[in-house]
């Protein structure tokens, strides 16, 4: 595989999964349509029999298990939505991009609507009339708020600077908290809604073709998440999360589908369909979340893995490289020749104690970054250097060439010189080794 269809791959969803989510999505249309009931609805209107001081408890949960299975789907995705933030801020830490708390806080907002749905709809914290038009409107806002913030999580990111944006550099948690603040106000004025109006409105209408005209606005909404938003979010930030959030749109929309056109009443198949799809919608973020949070973990493991390889390679390079400059260093200080080396520049780098009594000096480290027009006179440098110079360009070494040497004002005698370029792995010469002896 190249190097672009691995990372690709490797900010995707598996595709076994992403499958899974698909046939998920769509399983709840196939059951109902193949005649499959999936309602709960309310089996009795509870009336006191006369006589009966009491109603039966068997009889009284039976009446009630729409009710307690809406209250089992509302609890799910909240809490799901809860985990959400927290794995947000968890890669936050990690990863340090801005992006994913902004889109887990929206998430969480919905979730907390949904909490309100589900305690309002259990006639727990206000005094509903008419739960067959109180929880249609109630769930359509609260979609509504799903969609919107999410969009706008979204749009923010892919309206911020391109730059930034495809480079991945993030904004802090002042930003972070600016924008929750705004999705906390969002969710303040649909409380209110919810509180103050959702009881005047009606948002069901059984025998009509659209069932639950309110929820075509979140359908049309998830719908531009899916076409447009999402898709250009993960193009500029890819990663397994805002693929997620890409994918997720799959079961949102057939969610919405199955409330718009399907139900007819509270806790019949369509309207249980519904809130299963919309379990599975908050469930696709958050398992992106996890993978990101695994590949992030993995991409540090296998990072410290090869600084450790490369490190420990470099020690043994070291060690190798100190075992030949101690041999190198015997073998000059014991041989007759004189021997010097010198870098790029044509300084000494080292000298035997041969080159150094050439040199006219008592040390041999005296001559350890010096040129040779330090030691020789100038006809003698310039023509040394002419040489090297040559050398250095063509990297052809230059072996028993006979040449006059002499010091100012001391004439030392005919040598045989050889010169030696050592190269480095690109074969640029870095260095130059000289052996010079006595003619004769």
């Amino acid at each position: 595989m190249d190097e672009q269809g691995f990372a690709e791959k490797s900010t995707r969803l598996p595709k076994s999964l992403t499958i899974a989510i698909v046939i998920i999505s769509i399983l709840p249309g196939i059951l109902i349509l193949s005649g499959v009931n999936m309602g709960t609805q309310n089996v009795l209107q509870m009336p006191l029999a006369a006589g009966m001081s009491q109603v039966d408890s068997p009889v009284a949960h039976a009446a009630l298990t729409g009710s307690f299975v809406h209250t089992m789907f509302e609890w799910s995705a909240f809490t799901i939505a809860l985990l959400v933030v927290l794995l947000g801020f968890l890669n936050y830490s990690v990863t340090g991009d801005a992006a994913t708390p902004i889109i887990a806080i929206a998430l969480f907002c919905s979730g907390l609507v949904d909490a309100f749905h589900i305690l309002a709809s259990d006639h727990l914290l206000v005094s509903v009339v008419d739960d067959a038009q109180f929880i249609p409107v109630t769930w359509a806002l609260s979609r509504i708020l799903n969609a919107v913030v999410l969009i706008f999580g979204g749009v923010l990111f892919i309206l911020s600077n391109p730059v930034q944006a495809r480079s991945g550099k993030n904004k802090g948690m002042g930003f972070i908290i600016k924008i929750s603040m705004v999705f906390v106000l969002i969710v303040a004025g649909t409380l209110w809604l919810l509180t103050t109006k959702a009881q005047h409105l009606t948002a069901q209408y059984p025998d009509k073709l659209i069932t639950r005209p309110w929820d075509m606005l979140p359908l049309v909404l998830y719908g531009l998440g899916a076409l447009i938003v999402f898709p250009t979010f993960y193009r500029w930030r890819p990663s397994i999360f805002t693929h997620s959030l890409l994918i997720s749109m799959i079961p949102q929309v057939i969610c919405q589908i199955h409330m718009a056109f399907g139900s007819h009443a509270l806790y019949d198949s369509n309207f249980n369909a519904a809130h299963i799809l919309k379990i599975v919608g908050y469930l696709v973020p958050m398992a992106g979340l996890l993978l990101d949070y695994r590949a992030t973990y993995i991409a540090d493991v296998e990072n410290q893995r090869h600084i450790a390889e490369r490190l420990l390679m470099e020690q043994q390079t070291e060690e190798v490289l100190t075992r030949d400059r101690d041999l190198m260093t015997r073998v000059m200080e014991h041989i007759d020749e004189a021997v010097s080396v010198k870098d790029a520049s044509r300084m000494m780098t080292k000298i035997n104690r041969a080159q150094a009594t050439l040199y006219g000096i008592s040390k041999a480290f005296e001559a350890v970054g010096k040129r040779e027009s330090s030691f020789y006179d100038e006809s003698t440098f310039m023509a040394i250097d002419g040489d090297e110079e040559r050398i250095f360009k063509s990297g052809e070494a230059v072996m028993g060439k006979e040449t006059a040497l002499s010091r100012p004002g001391k004439p030392l005698g005919m040598f045989v010189v050889s010169k030696i370029p050592l190269k480095d792995k690109h074969g640029s010469v870095v260095s130059l080794l000289t052996i010079t002896s006595p003619k004769g």
